[in-house]
């Protein structure tokens, strides 16, 4: 959550806060004029859900994309981070200005390498401190599993715990699709595999990844040391990440 805003439901009323001041008073019941409401005060924010019942659920993403702009007639296109300057983008061939609102100009975002909504069904990486966006080789990680239901599972210092909201913007790895009883699987290894307490967890042999490794070998997808795994899953992934954020933090300097 932004330091910045509060968001209070009353009703079906969303207070927009700063600093105790209220910014301005949007009726829920339109959903898509919250929305733009909140987006307009605030770039990063994001309405997940609104509910009389249970309040407004809000999610703050660092929106870290690229996008393609291109117009028709010339072959070349530009690349630049949202949000846009158009101010300074202009055709490499022709010289001519881009425009949001010129039919003839086409802006496709690439995809980004990582999840900003809550990933699932799938074994997933992020950064134990900060963003990806500031992630560095040798930066220490934290993988674990994600339900069906988005939340993941994973060991550390305080046993195996179970998180719903802190894993937006992870990276999947391995998708996990195939097993058909996933979270009944999640349970039972859970349960019954008492090596993940908190008193036997270890920053250099036992470890997250341990965790997510027996667990793999539980549901006999595959028997991998931790080598072979980063190999075939991780390493690769990682250098896209890192390639898109570089790429990202300098087109964002040239606007």
């Amino acid at each position: 959550m932004s330091q910045n805003l509060d968001f209070r439901l009353c009703g079906s009323v969303c207070h927009i806060v700063r600093r105790g001041v209220c910014l301005i008073q949007v009726n829920c019941q339109g959903y898509k004029t919250l929305t733009s409401v909140c987006i307009s005060v605030h770039p990063d924010v994001h309405v997940v859900s609104v509910s009389k019942s249970r309040g407004l659920r809000i999610s703050v993403s660092t929106r870290m994309y690229i996008s393609a702009i291109f117009h028709s007639g010339c072959p070349t296109s530009s690349l630049a981070a949202e949000p846009i300057n158009f101010d300074r983008i202009f055709c490499s061939s022709c010289h001519q200005k881009a425009s949001p609102r010129n039919p003839n100009w086409t802006i496709n975002r690439l995809p980004c390498p990582i999840v900003e909504d809550h990933p699932s069904c799938s074994v997933v990486i992020k950064p134990s401190d900060g963003h990806f966006r500031s992630y560095k080789f040798g930066d220490d990680l934290h993988i674990g599993i994600a339900d069906s239901r988005g939340a993941v599972h994973s060991f550390w210092t305080q046993g195996i715990e179970t998180q719903d909201s802190t894993w937006q913007d992870s990276l999947i790895l391995v998708s996990l699709n195939s097993c058909s009883y996933l979270d009944k699987s999640l349970k039972i290894f859970k349960e019954t595999d008492t090596r993940f307490c908190k008193t036997k967890y270890s920053d250099d042999t036992w470890n997250c990844f341990d965790f997510v490794l027996e667990f793999l070998r539980f549901i006999a997808f595959r028997d991998y040391s931790k080598l072979d795994f980063s190999r075939e899953f991780t390493t690769k992934k990682l250098q896209a990440v890192v390639k898109y954020f570089t790429l990202f933090e300098k087109l964002k300097a040239q606007n």
